[in-house]
Order: C-alpha cells, then sequence, then structure tokens
C-alpha cells in the first residue's frame, strides 16, 4: 500500500500535475534542498530517508494532488494488458473499490483508465496513489510470470491495438529518431525505427511473452502521452525543453536561451547573454556555435507549440506585434511576456517559415507574406454555414476548422471574421454572426412565416424555422433569431414580437405550390383546423398527394402544431377555448421525459430542456439508460457532424458544446440516441413532435 518501500512517491502517471512544483516547506523537514520537486520524491528516497519522513512526505503528495485538476490525466491507461489482483500489494480501500467494480472479473483486473478508476465509489486521490504505485511496480517487475515457467512466444492482440493507435497519430511521421527530446524514447520502443510509425508497424510484427507484451504496451502509451503532453506546453516550456536537451549543461542551456531570446525575452548581444550567465562573450559564441550545430544534425525537430503560435500570426494578419503577443497569451501558446522578436528567433534557429514580416513603418506592425491560405478557408467556410444555417456560432466554425486540419481557437477567429465584406455580429457577446450578400435558407424560412402571420412572437418563429427538415433541428436562439430580423432589414422589432413593414411580400408569391394549398385551405377554413378536415380539404378537395399533404404537415414552417390533432397557420391569433374545442378526445401523452429502444436495437432517451440545463449544458442520464451503458461515446448531430464525446460520468451528460452550436434553449426538446455496439450516440433537437415520432416508433 502507499507509500510502497522501494517506489516513487509521485507515480510517472500523475507527473504531468506535480513532476515541476517544488514540495516547499516540506523539503526542509525532511533535510532535502529547498528547490526539491515532487518529480525528484522516486524510488532513491528510501535508501536516503527514514521511514516517518517518506510517510510525512507521502501526506504532502495526497494534498498537493487534492488541490489539482485530474482532468488532463483522465484518459492515461492503468493495468495495461490486464493483470490478477492478488498480485498487486493494494491496501484494503483500495483492493476492497476494486473487487467491488467492473474492471474485476474472476480474480483479474482489465485495462482502466485514470478517469474510470476515479469515478468507482469510495475512491479518492490517497486510494488512487496506491493502485498506481502498484501498477507501475507490476510493470517494472515484468508482470507476474513464474520466472521457472516457459511461455511460447506469439503475436499480441493488445500490443498491435496500441500499435495502432501509436501509428494513426497525426504526429506519427513527423518525429524523427534524433528528435532531441523524443529520439532517446523512439530508439528505446524500437532501435531501428526511423519514426513513431514505423516502430508503431515493427512492434505490431514481433512476438511476445506475456509479460513482454504487458511491459510493451505499457512503453507505447507512455510513449504516446508524453508526445501528447507536449503539445501542450506553453511555447517557452517547449523551448526550454529542446534547447536543455541539446546542451545538457545548466550554463550552456541558460546561454542559449538568453541569446537567442527562447525564453521569451528579446534576444541579446553576446556581451549582455554572458553576464546574464557569468562567462565571456566568448564563451557564448562558442555555446551558440555548437547548439547551432547540433540542430542542423537533427532531420527536423518537432516545434508544434511553436508552429501553432507561427499558424495564428498568419491568421490574424494584419496585426500589430503587441496584439499578437496579446492573442498568443490569450490562446494559452505562451505563458507570460514572449516578445515578437524571440518568436521570429525562434522560428529562424529552427528553420520554420514565417507566415509574416515585421513593417518597416515605426510601428512594429506585422504583414503578410503572400497569401495566407487559412483567411480563404475561413472565409469559405463562414459563408457556406450561414448560406446552410442562416447564423452560426464562432465554436461552431472553429470545429469545422479543426475538421479540416487546421487548429484554431474560436476567440482567435473574431478578428479575421471582421475583416470579411458582410460580416455582422448578432450578439452582444460576439458569439453569433452571419454574412449579408449570401445566400440564406434562414432568411427565406423566415419570409414564408412572415408573409402568412403579417407579425409574430420570436418564439413561434423560432420554432417554424426549426421546423423544416433541412435545419435538422438547428434553431438560433430568439435574441439571435430578432437580430438576424432587424439586421437583414426587412423587419423591425416590437417587444418580443417580429413586425413586417408595408412591403412584406404576398404569400401567394412566396410560397410553392403545395404551400399555398395548405395556406388557401387554412385561410378559408381556418385559420386552425382538426387534422383530418385539414386533409379531407386539401387531398380531397384540392388534389394535395396524400404523402406530400403528410410531409408539409411535419416539416413546413407556415404549419403549427396547436394541438394533439390540431394545425394551422403559424402566428394566427386564435384563442385557447378555440383550440381547446378542436382537441379530439384521446389520452395526452407524458413528454417531460421518455425513453425506449428504436426498431434498429438502439437506446433513446428524451428530455426537455429546463432552464438549468439550459445554462449548465447539464443533463440526468435515466436510471434505466444508467444500468445497461456507460464510458464514452462519439457524439454526431443529427446531419453527421461531430459535436465531440459524450461522457456518460455520475450519471450526468454533458452537452453545452452541442447547446451551443446548435442554439438549443429552454422549452426545446432534444433525444440522444445511443448504438451501443459502435459507441456512437446522435443527438437530435426539435419541439414535442420530435419526442412524439420516438414514442410512437417512427
Amino acid at each position: 500500500m502507499y507509500p510502497s518501500a522501494g517506489s516513487s512517491l509521485l507515480p510517472t502517471v500523475l507527473r504531468p500535475l506535480l513532476g515541476d512544483m517544488p514540495i516547499g516547506v516540506a523539503a526542509r523537514r525532511a533535510g532535502l534542498p529547498e528547490t526539491t520537486t515532487f518529480g525528484e520524491l522516486g524510488q532513491d528516497v528510501w535508501g536516503r530517508l527514514p521511514a516517518s519522513t517518506i510517510s510525512d512526505l507521502a501526506r504532502v503528495v495526497v494534498a498537493a494532488l487534492r488541490q489539482q485538476s485530474l482532468d488532463s490525466v483522465a484518459k492515461r491507461p492503468v493495468f495495461v494488458g490486464g493483470c490478477r489482483l492478488e498480485d498487486l500489494d493494494l491496501g484494503v480501500r483500495a483492493r476492497h473499490a476494486l473487487s467491488n467494480s467492473r474492471l474485476v472479473g474472476s480474480g483479474t483486473v482489465v485495462e482502466a483508465t485514470v478517469g474510470e478508476l476515479m469515478l468507482l465509489p469510495n475512491f479518492g486521490v490517497a486510494t488512487l496513489l496506491d493502485v498506481l504505485v502498484q501498477d507501475e511496480r507490476r510493470v517494472r517487475l515484468g508482470g507476474s510470470e513464474s520466472k521457472t515457467s516457459q511461455f511460447q512466444r506469439t503475436q499480441s492482440a493488445a500490443v498491435r491495438r496500441v500499435a495502432g493507435e501509436l501509428g494513426r497519430k497525426r504526429w506519427a511521421t513527423r518525429i524523427s529518431k534524433d528528435d532531441p527530446r523524443f529520439g532517446h524514447d523512439l530508439t528505446l520502443l524500437d532501435l531501428g525505427a526511423q519514426s513513431p510509425r514505423e516502430a508503431a508497424q515493427a512492434l505490431a510484427r514481433l512476438t511476445y511473452t506475456p509479460s513482454e507484451a504487458r511491459s510493451t504496451v505499457a512503453a507505447i502509451r507512455r510513449f504516446i502521452c508524453e508526445v501528447d503532453d507536449s503539445r501542450t506546453l506553453t511555447l517557452e516550456k517547449e523551448l526550454e525543453q529542446i534547447v536543455g536537451a541539446l546542451t545538457g549543461r545548466e550554463t550552456a542551456r541558460l546561454a542559449v536561451l538568453a541569446r537567442l531570446g527562447l525564453s521569451g525575452q528579446e534576444p541579446l548581444t553576446l556581451e549582455l547573454a554572458g553576464r546574464s550567465v557569468g562567462v565571456t562573450r566568448e564563451r557564448v559564441r562558442q555555446i551558440e556555435k555548437k547548439f547551432r550545430e547540433q540542430v542542423a544534425k537533427c532531420a527536423a525537430i518537432w516545434t508544434p507549440v511553436l508552429d501553432r503560435a507561427l499558424q495564428l500570426g498568419g491568421e490574424l494578419l494584419p496585426i500589430s506585434a503587441s496584439d499578437l503577443e496579446r492573442s498568443l497569451r490569450d490562446s494559452e501558446i505562451i505563458g507570460s511576456e514572449f516578445s515578437v522578436g524571440s518568436l521570429l528567433s525562434a522560428a529562424e534557429v529552427f528553420g520554420r517559415q514565417l507566415p509574416f514580416a515585421v513593417r518597416n513603418d515605426g510601428a512594429g506592425g506585422l504583414a503578410p507574406i503572400g497569401d495566407w491560405a487559412p483567411v480563404s478557408v475561413v472565409r469559405s467556410t463562414a459563408r457556406r454555414l450561414v448560406e446552410h444555417w442562416g447564423a452560426t456560432t464562432v465554436d461552431d466554425l472553429a470545429a469545422r476548422l479543426v475538421a479540416q486540419g487546421f487548429d484554431v481557437e474560436p476567440r482567435l477567429l473574431s478578428s479575421t471574421l471582421e475583416s470579411l465584406d458582410g460580416f455582422r455580429w448578432l450578439d452582444p457577446t460576439h458569439e453569433w454572426f452571419w454574412m449579408k450578400g449570401t445566400r440564406n435558407r434562414i432568411l427565406n424560412l423566415i419570409e414564408k412565416i412572415m408573409s402568412v402571420a403579417g407579425s409574430i412572437e420570436v418564439a413561434e418563429l423560432r420554432v417554424g424555422v426549426g421546423r423544416h427538415h433541412r435545419m435538422k433541428g438547428f434553431r438560433p436562439p430568439r435574441r439571435v433569431l430578432a437580430s438576424l430580423c432587424v439586421d437583414c432589414g426587412l423587419y423591425r422589432q416590437d417587444g418580443t414580437r417580429i413586425l413586417g413593414g408595408e412591403d412584406l411580400p404576398d404569400w401567394r408569391d412566396v410560397l410553392g405550390r403545395n404551400e399555398r394549398l395548405l395556406a388557401e385551405a387554412l385561410f378559408d377554413a381556418g385559420p386552425v383546423m382538426r387534422r383530418e378536415d385539414l386533409e379531407n380539404l386539401v387531398v380531397g378537395q384540392r388534389g394535395l398527394n396524400r404523402s406530400s399533404f403528410y410531409v408539409y404537415l411535419t416539416y413546413s414552417p407556415i404549419i403549427e402544431r396547436y394541438a394533439p390533432g390540431v394545425f394551422g397557420l403559424r402566428g394566427a391569433r386564435v384563442s385557447a377555448a378555440q383550440v381547446d374545442s378542436l382537441i379530439p378526445p384521446r389520452v395526452r401523452h407524458q413528454v417531460l421525459q421518455d425513453h425506449g429502444w428504436t426498431d434498429a436495437g438502439h437506446l433513446w432517451a428524451a428530455f426537455r430542456i429546463s432552464p438549468a440545463s439550459e445554462s449548465t449544458g447539464i443533463l440526468g442520464a435515466p436510471a434505466a439508460v444508467r444500468a445497461v451503458t456507460s464510458g464514452s461515446f462519439d457524439l454526431l448531430a443529427e446531419d453527421g457532424s461531430a459535436v465531440g464525446t459524450l461522457v456518460i460520468e455520475q450519471n450526468m451528460w454533458g452537452l453545452t458544446p452541442y447547446f451551443r452550436r446548435w442554439g438549443v434553449e429552454s422549452g426545446d426538446y432534444v433525444v440522444i440516441s445511443l448504438d451501443l455496439s459502435s459507441r456512437v450516440a446522435t443527438i437530435i433537437a426539435g419541439t414535442e413532435e420530435l419526442l412524439l415520432k420516438f414514442q410512437a416508433g417512427e
């Protein structure tokens, strides 16, 4: 149990959280240097410190971890390859928690993640440390195989699976064996590999004993996590790591950082760089020369954070140097101050092509070098979204750009968008926008509704817009929709109503044939009618195809379902008594929440969004759903676009990104359909009709 004799006090899996953090006054009490970090509390402490002191330090580790969020390590693997519970020297609490979980079957512990462990009942930070220390010990000792037993060497499905994951990484061909940070670990995976992808292919073909397979899987997983974590560093930290790996000695590292400005400050002269580290200017020159020679020996040093900083600079052009620094800081690419001069120096040192140059106008601004492709991509992607949806969000645009291979931050798109012709914000928070001068489906739908209504409540207009089948349940929030109506110049707002002007077109000129037949019937005999009466009128007497009748009754924006079996023109002035008198006698459905199975075998759950769930983006999973599923699902919108991952965690579903991108708000209905075999979840937004369709098995 933790702390375990001979084991590190901070397991490798948790080093990204505390590894570089000083342990503080506890170091002095333990007789250690005051600069000692948690990452330095390795196996050697057992030979240097009394057991009581080690126990005190272990309590400090537990306390420090309780102040940290574990989100960044939640996907890190534990029990890779599986193991026997009896082979883990766990404390009572950890053993009891695992024994009573789905992670253990017939005495065997299956592969899990840190996040899955933390979801277990009565499983806290101290218990997690106990488990991680023992798992690390298991891997270090090569599993639980008897040294006297003979195992046949075979290919390992587990190794092939995790090797495949390594080979599919976007960076799998961009890291070489001579990379100063990752080349050594890559060589340890496979001596002859030139890249992670080559290592993955070679490892998948080899044969292993069971313990060798487990150790190999663990090594591959550690390599993946190490590289993935490096992509989240600040630019300063990335450059410091590279320089440290190439120079070795502290004096040389500091001299290079100061001379070339790679720590964020403007590059220094040889004289000033020498003074800063206590050596001569000639010594700095020698250090710099040797460093550049080492950089030149590397085929290509992987610098994802530097590349992202340069990309951002290109996307925001033209821009002042100070604004670029602010944007880099806001996007968390840099941690504090990092001058443009340092950015230019880093690009030069590591052979990166600059997308911009410093203008010679005395203002220190940055100007483009040629055409910067992402700007055109932003323009074309934004126009397509507005043409299809009428209005969209910066978040949705950013997600579409990421899907095209561009790593962007939503908040950093604003300046690019504002430079585009016809661009208009639709809310004061600068989340929603549209573009004048483009085709706009939602404005066409609004025109149809206004032609028959003349004036209408914003809420009713919003429901009508979302009714059209091509909108896939998408409807901008009421405030955004009202702003769009006013901004297009065709309508005006009076409180919660949208009003048409004198030049409002006649509905006969706006609607197509089928919708005109429905409108004529409702204007003549309505404006609200029982479904069967309306059907007899337009199908029996006016010749509308029956199938078309039901299609338009369901999807036409000019039609409103006033009550079960009662339909009419959207925006019509009718009393509640008039509607009630037309309701066919039948039992009303329970519509607030329901769940069931589709004919395709998919589990579905329906929700009516409350003000609280709109604000938090959180929905509680029904008990019947929780009983048969857990874990994560790829989350798709109805149009097939990816909207993140649905994680069933502590019986709660977090859907904030979807709510924001799709404009979901209080009163809307949302149905989530789960394909348990493919682990894909589809989310659909709409009105009460959506729930009724699922309840009816449609």
